[in-house]
């Protein structure tokens, strides 16, 4: 495990920003210590995102950074760390006991300062559609987010798995993607 401490230079960064959104996304990649580097790397070079924590675990083949900054950049850096998940980790060879339905599993976003529910839902939004037509990845929106009441429980959208999930994404529309 990683932790990486905000400096007194970063918490005055910090309490100089108007919003503050914070991302926890988690990728599926708990082994490779030099994937999770990249993925890493790609939130890490977004200038005004401070990463405040990252842990992979082997076992569950799962890695999770929290970063945060002000709205768009946490945006930023939230896709391309989806982009370098998707160009890096490989699912059809992932192993882990956790389950799981994208190389970036989910990606929370929490409201911190002078967001609301509401303002960080929009920006849930427009994140997932950005991946959606950009990089051409399936979305589903779960928890507060959903777009159905049967997307309620992030346990009942990834249920499945990845392997069942690839087999019914065409052919049972409660398994068709949000995006």
């Amino acid at each position: 495990m990683q932790n990486l401490v905000l400096k007194e230079e970063n918490l005055s960064t910090l309490n100089s920003m108007q919003k503050i959104l914070e991302c926890v996304p988690n990728f599926s990649e708990g082994k490779d210590k030099k994937k999770i580097a990249k993925v890493l790397s790609s939130i890490k070079k977004i200038k005004g995102v401070k990463v405040l924590d990252s842990s992979s675990d082997p076992d569950h083949n799962r890695s999770v950074i929290t970063f945060l900054g002000e709205p768009k950049k946490v945006l930023k850096a939230a896709f391309e760390a989806t982009k370098t998940a998707s160009q890096i980790i490989n699912l059809a060879k992932h192993k882990g006991i956790h389950p799981r339905i994208g190389a970036t599993d989910v990606m929370p976003l929490i409201p911190l300062k002078n967001i609301s529910e509401k303002e960080a839902i929009k920006y849930s939004k427009e994140l997932g559609k950005k991946i959606a037509e950009e990089l051409k990845i399936p979305v589903y929106f779960y928890e507060k987010s959903a777009t159905t009441a049967k997307r309620k429980n992030l346990a009942d959208v990834r249920n499945i798995g990845y392997e069942q999930l690839k087999k019914e994404i065409s052919k049972n529309k409660n398994r068709f993607p949000d995006l």
